[in-house]
């Protein structure tokens, strides 16, 4: 079987015939058609001053809304809407001031409840005949209006005319109660529906008849069913046809759409094409539609997953239509108002995964008028929306211009004649929430999953397809026995499975076992474009490492709702050519961001700070000398864990936040450096130390002559508030860059210029991955080096060619058993212990025995080094190495074989001090000293290492 026919087969159940055309670009958005509206209430008409005070909140929030939608009453008589409508002149007038569209919500169309025979009118409603309303399976009476009876049409022609007449708005969009089986079996059966479905099927049905064909489940494929669908969605058209007659016949520009529900089941037919169809009308204009419904509250925050899988699959289908559909809408609901309402950084959260899963514009529901919230909580609201913005505007864009890409259930061409017809599964909300890219088959992937379920919905052509092979045949994975939420191992060999069938071309694959939602965005020549992730736990992700296939570029900027322009991110060589791995921060509990791969169709109205700089932050840079994982940390530039900080003493606590010997290792083809931090305490004025050594950041490079210092600007410090300073660097070359060394980094950002980028660095040439761990003084953390990467530490860790971690606390070297367990958590190489300039004499005799022994045990065979500290004057100073000798002597004797891992080294007189100019002040080293302590230390440590 030809293959493109075994597509338009698949595609058969989620398309109306009529309205399928050659899969199309997806349609953009006409400049007329606003980007966000904020759905409001005809209420407001009663209260004036409330809409007032949110216009005014308008006012100082420019450019954060479009188009508001008012609605009036529903099912009022004719002249009632048009008194309702009058009051539309303040709202225009409003909304004029505030730069804002005034748009229209018809309220009710068909019915959302049904009502019974003696209650169909009230007070002020029009009255519709009893042959007006539908007809449930049975042939009992249900009280919602029937789209096939005259009355109802007329009734919908006059009053979109009444409407478009008297209101005038920009925009009329029609309820989502224009749809058949809200409650009740699907499809009206009233005798008129039964004798027009007989006149365009050619049968002769009675209500009976066709009830048992439709629903009898002994009859597994009935095609018949799919006929009923057809004909449901030609009713709903019917009724949006009148809309678009009313705004013909007065010439209205009026923009029409439809606020759609989910099309997973019969009701509405597998699709809104002739709807749509309808409002477009014979000259084809462009429509809207707001595919979503459902999710109230936060209460499940996993809902939204479940509502945007159907909106995924509502906006794909669009793709098909022949009606130039502008605005796909999403629909996010924020009612009935209660304590587990949406916060605005919640509703962010949920456009932003909308917009991702297909929408390219967004309907917002925040204030309600008939229960008023503070007016300054509508205000917070806009200013979140208004940050989020420029966020929205570039994920839109991504997807105006791409479709959802991933793995898809496989739907059987035969899903519509089942008798209880449904697009959902629950494999694809569990594999969503694992980790897997999920998309729709509607999408046109030709990645596929198979469930019972789809087997069920197989035709013999659609097996056929499947039991070939070749370039052209789809991909299949089988999840049978995957189960809810699949066990780690079976998603590992999921994503492996999904691997060999595309040849490792599908588009994202994320090996941290995490609950994300992924969602990669796939332009029609297969490259990636963009890609969304969403956090789905209460907890932090943790760095997540973004395996990206065939993107747009091997550059990617990060952005989400709180960023006014992207941000550029680390990428590294993938597996293959055709792969990059973006090293991305972990995300925080149900955050969202989006990873671009295209600098295409920035917001228009948000300049990017990018055009001098391409700035990187700093804890998505590739980070050295931290010896715990980043979740155990409060800040990314802490040295101690948290668990650990309550038991330390207060002394180390006061300083494990300072940055001593974390650096930045990678490499860049940009020729300039600009790096840009901000401390966390105060500028430090240190008798003894420069500003620059406390406060300030510095630069080096390994060159072929050996790694240079590169000199910074005038002055290196940092000022109150932060610093931002220029280096001229060398391409290419593999850079370092040292943080403070007396102070703690709240922020930090590396920037390179305009079209440049930064990318790990290569492996040591050592071969030596593990740390080595540096305990110890003041001297240790850096004092005095007049910049941090002159410590000896710093040093030393170059010349050995490997990772040093600093963990020196100034005046607090001390061996406590909890600094112990500190140091023995490290898995290290090497550890040093620098202690001596800390400890009289008798506490190295009581403390450093046993801590040595501890730590062997905890790190069997792993090497230690004792220093001796002939940098410091007098008799003291050597009271205090004789004890450290004395601990390594015993042990050396007690047992050479057992302790031959165990080192001393520093009571080189010659080589570290051979004159009084090493130091600042008898203790400290200077520069001079520092320089000294780096390359003795440095070339005991290769040799140890060796």
């Amino acid at each position: 079987m030809n293959t493109m026919r075994s597509v338009r087969m698949i595609s058969a159940v989620v398309s109306v015939a009529q309205c399928v055309a050659v899969r199309a670009a997806p349609a953009t958005v006409a400049p007329d058609w606003p980007f966000v509206t904020i759905r409001q209430t005809g209420l407001f008409a009663e209260r004036e001053e409330t809409l007032r005070q949110i216009a005014e909140c308008h006012k100082r929030h420019p450019g954060a809304c479009d188009e508001f939608w008012f609605a009036t009453g529903a099912r009022k008589t004719i002249p009632d809407v048009a008194k309702e409508c009058e009051a539309f002149a303040l709202c225009r007038d409003l909304c004029e001031e505030a730069g804002i569209l005034p748009g229209y919500q018809q309220g009710l169309t068909l019915g959302h409840g049904e009502r019974a025979k003696d209650s169909l009118a009230g007070p002020g409603e029009h009255a519709f005949p009893l042959d007006a309303y539908q007809r449930r399976a049975d042939g009992s009476f249900l009280g919602l209006l029937c789209p096939r009876s005259p009355d109802v049409l007329a009734y919908a022609h006059d009053y979109a005319k009444t409407v478009l007449t008297v209101a005038n708005p920009v925009s009329y969009w029609i309820d989502d109660d224009l749809r058949l089986g809200v409650a009740h079996a699907d499809g009206c059966f009233c005798d008129r529906c039964i004798a027009a479905f007989n006149a365009r099927t050619g049968g002769n049905w009675t209500r009976e008849e066709l009830v048992r064909r439709l629903y009898d489940k002994t009859v597994v494929q009935e095609p018949l069913r799919e006929q009923w669908s057809a004909f449901n969605a030609e009713s709903l058209a019917l009724y949006a046809a009148e809309v678009r007659r009313a705004a013909d016949e007065l010439g209205s520009p009026c923009r029409l759409g439809y606020q759609s529900v989910s099309a997973n089941r019969l009701y509405p037919a597998p699709g809104y094409g002739p709807v749509l169809a309808a409002l477009s009308g014979p000259a084809g204009a462009p429509v809207g539609i707001r595919p979503g419904d459902g999710y109230y509250d936060e209460s499940d925050p996993r809902v939204m997953v479940r509502k945007c899988l159907g909106v995924a699959r509502e906006a794909e289908r669009l793709r098909g239509v022949s009606v130039p559909v502008a605005s796909i809408c999403y629909e996010e609901e924020t009612y009935p108002r209660h304590m587990l309402h949406k916060s605005p950084g919640a509703i962010m959260t949920e456009c932003a995964l909308a917009l991702a899963s297909g929408c390219n514009t967004l309907s917002l529901y925040w204030f309600p008028v008939e229960s008023p919230m503070p007016v300054a909580e509508y205000d917070r609201f806009l200013d979140t929306l208004s940050a989020a913005r420029p966020y929205f505007e570039r994920l839109a864009a991504s997807t105006r211009r791409t479709r959802l890409g991933g793995v898809a259930r496989f739907i059987g061409s035969a899903a519509g004649r089942l008798p209880d017809f449904h697009l959902d599964d629950e494999t694809d909300f569990d594999l969503a929430c694992a980790g897997i890219p999920v998309t729709v088959a509607e999408s046109g992937t030709r990645v596929f999953y198979l469930t019972d379920k789809s087997r069920a919905e197989m035709t013999e052509d659609d097996r056929t397809l499947f039991a070939t092979t070749g370039a052209s045949s789809p991909a299949v994975v089988d999840v049978s026995g995957m189960g809810k939420f699949p066990l780690v191992a079976r998603r590992a060999k999921l994503l492996d499975a999904l691997d060999a069938a595309t040849g490792g071309a599908f588009p994202v694959r994320i090996d941290e076992c995490r609950a994300l939602r992924i969602l990669p965005r796939v332009r029609d020549d297969g490259r990636l474009d963009s890609v969304t992730l969403l956090n789905l736990s209460i907890g932090d992700t943790g760095r997540i490492a973004v395996r990206a296939r065939r993107p747009v570029s091997r550059n990617a900027l990060m952005q989400d709702a709180t960023m006014s322009a992207p941000t550029p991110i680390v990428c590294a060589g993938g597996a293959t050519p055709d792969e990059i791995v973006v090293s991305l921060p972990g995300l925080g509990p149900w955050q969202i961001v989006t990873l671009f791969f295209s600098e295409e169709d920035a917001p228009a109205n948000n300049p990017q700070a990018l055009s001098e700089w391409r700035w990187f932050e700093g804890d998505a840079l590739p980070l050295e000398g931290r010896g715990f994982a980043p979740e155990r940390l409060i800040s990314p530039y802490h040295r101690l864990p948290a668990d650990c900080l309550d038991r330390i003493p207060a002394a180390v606590r006061n300083l494990q936040d300072e940055s001593a010997g974390l650096c930045l290792r990678f490499q860049t083809d940009s020729p300039k450096l600009r790096i840009a931090w901000k401390c966390t305490k105060p500028v430090k004025r240190m008798w003894n130390m420069a500003a620059s050594g406390c406060d300030g950041v510095d630069v080096y490079q390994e060159t072929p002559d050996g790694w240079r210092f590169v000199q910074p600007p005038f002055p290196a410090a940092a000022k109150p508030g932060g610093a931002e300073y220029t280096w001229a660097i060398r391409p290419g070359c593999t850079t370092m860059v040292y943080l403070p060394a007396y102070n703690g980094v709240a922020e930090l950002r590396v920037g390179v210029e305009p079209g440049r980028s930064i990318s790990p660095a290569p492996p040591r040439r050592s071969g030596i991955v593990k740390p080595v761990v540096f305990y110890g003084t003041s001297i240790t953390q850096g004092a005095s080096a007049s910049h941090p990467g002159g410590c000896w530490v710093a040093r030393a860790a170059r010349i050995a060619d490997v990772e040093a971690v600093n963990l020196g606390f100034s005046g607090s070297g001390k061996m406590e058993d909890a600094l112990l367990d500190c140091v023995a958590d490290i898995d290290a190489s090497l550890y040093v212990l620098d202690t001596v300039s800390n400890m009289s004499p008798g506490l190295i005799g009581d403390r450093m025995e046993k801590f040595v022994r501890a730590l062997a045990a905890r790190r069997p065979g792993v090497p230690i080094l004792l220093t001796a500290n002939r940098f410091v004057m007098g008799d003291e100073a050597r009271r205090r190495d004789a004890a450290v000798r004395a601990v390594f002597d015993k042990l050396k004797a007690e047992a050479p074989a057992a302790w031959s891992h165990l080192h001393f080294a520093g009571d080189d007189a010659a080589a570290l001090a051979p004159d009084d100019d090493g130091t600042v002040d008898g203790l400290h080293l200077n520069d001079l000293g520092m320089k000294r302590a780096g390359d003795y230390f440095g070339a005991v440590i290769r040799d140890i290492l060796r």
